[in-house]
C-alpha cells in the first residue's frame, strides 16, 4: 500500500540526475582519461583505396577506413579483423598524423 502511494504522487518523475554524474560531463570522463589516453594511443586506423564507381561508367579510387587495429607489441606489430583488409588494395596504417604500409603476416 506504501508503494502506491509514492508512485501515485509522482516523485519519481521529479527526480533530476546531477549533470556532474553524467556520461557526457568531464568531470565523469576525467575518472576515465588515463584509460582512454592509453587506449586511444594503441588504437590505428587501416585505410585501403577502394574504386568509387561513377555514373557513367568511370570510377575514381579514393582511401578509406576499413578497418580498426590495435598495437599489441613495442615492434609495432597490430590485431585486426583479417575479414576487413584481406583483398584490399594498397592498404595503409595511419597512427595520428603518420601513415605506413602494412606487411601483412
Amino acid at each position: 500500500m506504501v508503494v502506491a502511494l509514492l508512485a501515485g504522487t509522482g516523485l519519481a518523475q521529479n527526480v533530476r540526475p546531477d549533470a556532474n554524474k553524467m556520461k557526457g560531463s568531464e568531470s565523469f570522463r576525467a575518472v576515465f582519461r588515463s584509460v582512454i589516453d592509453k587506449a586511444d594511443a594503441a588504437t590505428v586506423y587501416v585505410r585501403a583505396d577502394l574504386l568509387v564507381e561513377r555514373p557513367g561508367g568511370q570510377g575514381r579510387r579514393r582511401s578509406q577506413q576499413v578497418a580498426l587495429g590495435t598495437v599489441i607489441t613495442p615492434d609495432g606489430d597490430i590485431l585486426t579483423t583479417a575479414a576487413e583488409v584481406v583483398g584490399q588494395d594498397n592498404l595503409r596504417v595511419a597512427v595520428g598524423n603518420r601513415t605506413f604500409d602494412p606487411q601483412i603476416v
